[in-house]
Formats: structure tokens, C-alpha cells, sequence
């Protein structure tokens, strides 16, 4: 049942206001037409599919995950960071901490932009729920925060421009009982999956994309194991993240750089190590 373990991502009053908060994304950084059509048919970095198991850690891998594709993005290593120490660092900013019972969006953006993301040999997934962080890890993950500087991605063709640029985006929607059928042999959530029984909120994020039938799919990261979907991802195409939109509560964004007022979209001419395309 890899798409009905831990879920884990909570919806209370902060979650709106995070949302309307967000910034849009500058309508100058859309993709080109002539460069979507030189797009490579698929690219997305080798990182190794991970489980959550029965946790309601999924904030905290979204959020490390974010943070694994940002660092081998721009260096070409991969790095494991610590799904649990981003997990209680985010309830922590949300007041939830104490229980195994998730943590909000507004928790995971404090947590990234004060404590950061460490290393996950310094703060490995536990057997059972723990609040204790080493305070070797809460020392790494200060040197890895990202800015509090945020783009909405939610409308289809701005997630396409951040996806084609290679960028990771963090999602938040719903979840239901036919996510379970999702496997190597059929990876596409179709729009009908939302059709099926609620389980809650989950977080995962997008870490590239695929062109299926000359169709482009946003390729997305879960944390239900390796065999969820293929090798831990799930393939989305346009009408599919409509549903998901139709959902006001439905989050899509990306962490940005202070530095970055503008983001500009890197040439598909320069290859980092890893690519996968």
C-alpha cells in the first residue's frame, strides 16, 4: 500500500494567508517557444527514491528534497538531507510539535529560511517519533537555509517555466486511496485519481519533467518507497494538475534567491553532473 502510508501535511488557519502572501512568479522568465522545442524529452537528476514509512513526514521530505535538488543542481553532488530534522523543524515552527501528526506549509517556509536542512547521517530517520535534533545537525543545517523569498507556481505554465529551468517546486494537494496504484507500469496520475477516496494532504515535490506522446508531464518526487510510481516518481500532465488547482487549498511554489529579483533561466547548453536527461 505505498500510496496509502504516512501522509502528513496540515491545513489549518495559516494555510490561506501563506498562500496569498507568495509572490508571482515575473512574467519575463517564461519559456520560449523555440526553446520548448529544444527542450531534451526528459531531464531530471539522479536522486534515489526515499521512504517516509508510516510517518507523517512528508513536509520534511518535500522540504529535503527541495534542498537535495538545489545543492546537486548547482554542484553537480548529491547530498542526502535529513527528512526528519526538516520534518520537526517545520513542526516546530508551527507549534505542532510533541506528536506525529505533520506540519503545516507555513512551518516547512520558517523552517527553511531559519534552521535550514542538514545532512541526513546527521539526523537519520528514527524507529519511532522523536523531537530530539543533535545539536551537531541543527549547526549544519544553519549552513543551508534557503531565502524567505518565495514564487507562486501554481498556474500550469508557470510551473512548466520552473520545471524546464530544472528547478525544484514544492507541492502540497490532496491524497486519496487510488494513489496506491501507481507503479512502474503506470506512473501517470490521470485526472481521475482525484475521483477516488480522500486520505488528507501530502507534500512531494516536482524534480523535472517528461514529454510522453509529444505531451509534456511534470515528473514529481514522493516519499512512499522506490516502488511507488517509477522508482519513487509520479508523471503529471496539464489536465491533471488542473484538478489539483480547482483545490483552493492546493500549494505549488519555489524557494528563490534574494539575489535573484529576476530569475533567469539557465542554457540547456550547459550540462550539470547528474542530469539524468
Amino acid at each position: 500500500m505505498a500510496g496509502s502510508s504516512g501522509l502528513g501535511l496540515h491545513i489549518d488557519h495559516t494555510h490561506l494567508p501563506t498562500l496569498e502572501r507568495l509572490e508571482p512568479t515575473p512574467v519575463s522568465y517564461a519559456v520560449s517557444s523555440d526553446e520548448f522545442k529544444n527542450l531534451p524529452r526528459e531531464w531530471s537528476l539522479d536522486i534515489p527514491a526515499r521512504s517516509q514509512a508510516s510517518f507523517s513526514s512528508c513536509v520534511g521530505g518535500g522540504l529535503s528534497g527541495c534542498f537535495e535538488h538545489s545543492n546537486m543542481l548547482e554542484t553537480g553532488e548529491f547530498i542526502r538531507r535529513s527528512m526528519w530534522q526538516a520534518y520537526i523543524s517545520s513542526q516546530r515552527m508551527c507549534g505542532m510539535v510533541g506528536r506525529d501528526n505533520g506540519a503545516t506549509l507555513q512551518g516547512a517556509l520558517k523552517a527553511a529560511n531559519e534552521i535550514g536542512v542538514c545532512r541526513n547521517d546527521l539526523c537519520p530517520m528514527p524507529n519511532s517519533y522523536t523531537t530530539n535534533i543533535p545539536q551537531a545537525a541543527l549547526d549544519d543545517a544553519a549552513k543551508h537555509r534557503h531565502s524567505e523569498v518565495t514564487w507562486d507556481a501554481r498556474p500550469w505554465l508557470k510551473a512548466v517555466d520552473w520545471a524546464t529551468d530544472r528547478k525544484p517546486i514544492l507541492i502540497g494537494g490532496l491524497w486519496t486511496d487510488r494513489h496506491s496504484g501507481l507503479n512502474k507500469n503506470n506512473p501517470i496520475e490521470k485526472p481521475s485519481i482525484y475521483s477516488g477516496s480522500s486520505l488528507g494532504y501530502h507534500c512531494r515535490y516536482v524534480c523535472g519533467f517528461i514529454f510522453i506522446n509529444d505531451k509534456l508531464h511534470l515528473k514529481v518526487r514522493n516519499t512512499h518507497g522506490d516502488d511507488f510510481g517509477l522508482h519513487g516518481v509520479s508523471y503529471i500532465p496539464e489536465e491533471t494538475w488542473a484538478v489539483l488547482c480547482r483545490d483552493p487549498n492546493f500549494v505549488a511554489l519555489v524557494f528563490g534567491d534574494t539575489e535573484e529579483i529576476e530569475p533567469k533561466r539557465k542554457s540547456w547548453k550547459e550540462s550539470k553532473a547528474g542530469d539524468t536527461c
